[in-house]
């Protein structure tokens, strides 16, 4: 990390702490780099990432859609669960009717349409990629 990573201007000084607290060569006491900073738009983003903050905003967003007041949520009453497994059910019996269903993962999002994308990234890759390289590639594309 450095000043330039936040953009630092000395004609406009900042509130970041993390910032105010950067050596000469931008190291930032790790402690001091997580205090939350709602005044700073990279401050305001890492608290709103953080457990304490999703929880309240989605039970905030939970409790407007049980008052019917959400344009994007529906929540339904005791019998849709009942009524979206009994569905589900019933499609999965149509699909697969012998009882063995395939194995589904991200990865197998790979090889829809009998495309095996995963082998076309790794050839995109080639010999260049270390094995290293070519797991974080995988990583970071299929979990």
């Amino acid at each position: 990390m450095s000043r330039d990573n936040y953009g630092v201007d000395p004609e406009r000084p900042t509130q970041n702490p993390a910032v105010r607290s950067a050596d000469a060569e931008g190291h930032v006491d790790p402690i001091v780099e997580l205090t939350d900073d709602s005044m700073h738009p990279a401050g305001a983003a890492a608290l709103l990432r953080t457990t304490a903050a999703i929880r309240e905003r989605s039970a905030a967003l939970l409790a407007r859609a049980r008052r019917g007041e959400s344009a994007w949520f529906t929540i339904g009453n005791d019998r849709t669960i009942e009524d979206a497994a009994r569905a589900v059910a019933e499609v999965t019996l149509e699909r697969y009717p012998w009882n063995t269903i395939p194995y589904h993962s991200r990865w197998r999002h790979f090889e829809a349409g009998g495309v095996d994308r995963l082998a076309e990234l790794n050839t995109l890759l080639g010999d260049v990629a270390t094995s290293r390289e070519r797991a974080r590639a995988h990583i970071d594309l299929g979990w």
